[in-house]
């Protein structure tokens, strides 16, 4: 994130949800009067002909129900419900809300009664191309009113996994160069807008490097040791600027340790070797490989080291398996070939945290990866209940067709606000009973879609977030 983008601050919306109910009652004269009005509005006939139409109402809750009628092999589907809040207030009753319907006809044939148009187990309509389009809920889908910017929010949770504690997490990623130094970190800590109370330091990059300086032997060893920043003084620095120090570690993504320690490596099943990902000309390098011991007590003791120095919290990332090829898959042999060696990431994950003195560890990972199925370490059943989910979200990954359940899900036509509520509604569904705290990736973003996201995320029941 560039130091711009660090002075956004993100301001929630307060909504007044309550309606307005008006009880009055008809003359039994007028009664056919206000029904002849309705048929006029809706199209439909009252001399017996074709029913069309979508009558939809509005319930205390502001919600819209709509009720889909049927004659004559003619469904007619709402395709477009649009809220549109007029000027609410903190302060005020009532919501006015007004809506636009489009109405469209979709042709069925009396041989079958199910027409042309098909949905899947929630009511969403599959496309003769496979493709699911998302039918949204006027009730969840109204989009945050921009103009009431001083207002904030205290959400609630709504489906959400994410049980907030007392003081809600609101974490910021600090890069390689700010914490390179005593110096970089404290200008980097200063231009931190106050509203975030905990950084994120990457204290093991992706590649293997340790960005302080560690005692742990093997990796002094290894080489890997890239920073003569002691961890003490970065934690006391941090501390001193009145907020919590949290670490990010690259798990798995490692390709330092394992050339001096061979047996942390992926091994050829036969014995001759460890196994690289090409060849050492064309750039090739080994991995740290979940399966060995060496290297899970590597990474136990790095957990320690990182929380005994007082690091509040551990973000595991690249909890994963390189892109093997088949031939890949031969050489190292049945243990990265089973639909079973997930549990072998489930496994570094359980060290890391039994190693971390009790403090929080989160697993972080592509929400888009996680949808499509490809988090082969997410598990929601098998893994350690204390580790939190983080999924990331970036908006662009989301605007591409996926599968999902089995479905071709594509949000490519939805608003930054429902691409996100949306998705992570679909990943609840997956979560388990794990708490969720979403990361967002920020730079991406523009300031509106960043308010959009978060909209979405706090109309959800999420009051924790980290921004990289």
């Amino acid at each position: 994130m560039n130091n711009n983008d660090k002075d956004v601050k993100i301001q929630h919306h307060q909504y007044n949800n309550g309606s307005r109910r008006n009880k009055r009652k008809l003359h039994k004269g007028r009664v056919a009067g206000a029904i002849v009005m309705v048929a006029l509005l809706v199209g439909v006939s009252i001399g017996g002909y074709k029913l069309a139409g979508k009558l939809s109402s509005m319930g205390d809750d502001g919600s819209i129900s709509a009720n889909n009628n049927v004659e004559d092999g003619n469904i007619t589907l709402n395709t477009n419900t649009t809220l549109e809040t007029v000027n609410p207030s903190v302060d005020a009753i009532d919501t006015t809300v007004s809506t636009t319907t489009e109405v469209t006809t979709v042709e069925s044939t009396t041989e079958d009664t199910q027409g042309t148009t098909q949905t899947d187990k929630d009511g969403n309509i599959i496309g003769s191309d496979g493709v699911v389009s998302i039918q949204n809920d006027a009730s969840v889908t109204t989009a945050p009113n921009d103009e009431d910017s001083s207002s904030t929010t205290t959400a609630t949770q709504s489906g959400s996994n994410s049980d907030a504690s007392q003081s809600s997490l609101s974490a910021y990623y600090l890069s390689e160069e700010d914490i390179a130094d005593e110096d970089s970190l404290k200008s980097a800590l200063e231009s931190i807008d106050s509203s975030y109370n905990t950084v994120v330091l990457p204290l093991k990059a992706q590649g293997g490097m340790l960005n302080y300086n560690s005692q742990i032997n093997s990796a002094r060893n290894a080489g890997v040791v890239a920073s003569s920043f002691d961890l003490s003084t970065m934690v006391q620095i941090v501390k001193d600027m009145g907020l919590k120090p949290y670490a990010s570690i690259s798990v798995l993504y490692d390709n330092v340790y394992p050339k001096t320690f061979k047996k942390s490596a992926y091994q050829f099943e036969d014995g001759t070797g460890s196994w690289w990902d090409d060849y050492g000309e064309k750039g090739g390098k080994p991995w740290l490989s979940p399966f060995a011991d060496d290297t899970k007590n590597y990474l136990s003791a790095i957990s320690a080291e990182l929380t005994e120095g007082g690091i509040e919290g551990i973000i595991c990332t690249d909890v994963i398996f390189p892109n093997f090829r088949e031939k890949d898959l031969d050489y190292i042999g049945d243990i990265v070939k089973s639909e079973d060696r997930y549990t072998a990431l489930l496994d570094v994950l359980n060290v890391i945290q039994n190693s971390a003195n009790e403090q929080t560890v989160m697993f972080q990972f592509s929400l888009f990866d996680a949808l499509k199925g490809n988090v082969e370490a997410l598990k929601a059943e098998e893994l350690n209940q204390n580790i939190v989910l983080v999924p990331s979200i970036k908006l662009d990954e989301l605007s591409t067709t996926f599968s999902y359940d089995g479905n071709s899900i594509s949000l490519g036509s939805q608003s930054t606000y429902n691409k996100v509520k949306l998705s992570m509604e679909l990943f609840q569904k997956m979560s388990g009973d794990l708490d969720i705290i979403p990361s967002i990736d920020m730079d991406t973003l523009t300031a509106s879609q960043r308010k959009d996201v978060i909209s979405a995320l706090t109309d959800l029941g999420y009051k924790e977030y980290i921004y990289e």
